[in-house]
């Protein structure tokens, strides 16, 4: 996880000696080093005990911290179907991510395939999320464009009324 490193709870080691028994606790210095993006940093924790006699030991634990979790999609778009002629959706999902917000969200592609007539086809929209560390996951929309209504005739003559023989 990429908390800050202040929520971290410091473990201070025991420390003992074959002499003293009476040793202070450990002391502790911290270097925080930045990474490359919001959710990475590494930790140097130094340690140091020393007994009655001025014998000093130390020890240093590192703590590399980093995010490797893609941002989490939300919202994204209903595959929907739509009748021929209409307007492609234009709307993005929502993306946030455990480290590092606002995620850049893309239209990755958008690929079409014919259907079974001539004005049905399946649109599907690729969505990406990345989050500042590179991380990153899609999400995808189903559009179906379908002919669903039916064709209109027009110019119909008037009803007429005809003898027999006309």
């Amino acid at each position: 996880s990429c908390e800050d490193w202040a929520a971290f709870t410091i473990v201070i080691p025991d420390a003992s000696d074959n002499c003293d028994t009476a040793l202070d606790p450990a002391s502790v210095d911290t270097t925080i080093t930045e990474g490359s993006c919001p959710g990475q940093f590494t930790v140097l924790l130094s340690f140091a005990v020393q007994d009655a006699a001025g014998n000093v030991t130390s020890a240093t634990q590192t703590i590399e911290v980093s995010d490797n979790l893609a941002p989490v999609f939300s919202d994204v778009p209903a595959d929907v179907t739509l009748a021929c002629g209409s307007p492609l959706p234009d709307e993005l999902p929502l993306a946030s991510d455990n480290c590092s917000n606002p995620v850049s969200i893309s239209v990755l592609s958008v690929d079409s395939t014919a259907g079974d007539c001539p004005q049905d086809w399946t649109v599907i929209r690729t969505f990406s999320a990345e989050d500042a560390c590179g991380n990153s996951v899609t999400a995808q929309q189903v559009v179906t464009i379908a002919d669903t209504e039916a064709p209109l005739l027009e110019n119909l003559p008037e009803d007429a009324q005809l003898a027999c023989g006309e």
